[in-house]
């Protein structure tokens, strides 16, 4: 979800209005479930890595000075 290269999250799967209800074995609880996590994923990552971020620039200015 989350691209290093260009610094920002992005979803390579099927948008959500692409699925197909009979084909995917949807109906809108699913599509509901499954777009609230795929939010929740990009959510977590994202706090992930700014703490993660914020640790290394604390462990930068500790080494700095």
């Amino acid at each position: 979800m989350y691209d290093y290269e260009k610094s920002h999250f992005h979803y390579e799967g099927k948008s959500i209005g692409s699925y197909k209800f009979k084909e995917d074995y949807m109906n809108p609880r699913v599509a509901k479930y499954r777009l609230y996590h795929l939010i929740e994923d990009d959510w977590l990552t994202y706090y992930a890595t700014r703490i993660a971020m914020n640790l290394l620039e604390i462990n930068n200015k500790q080494q700095g000075e």
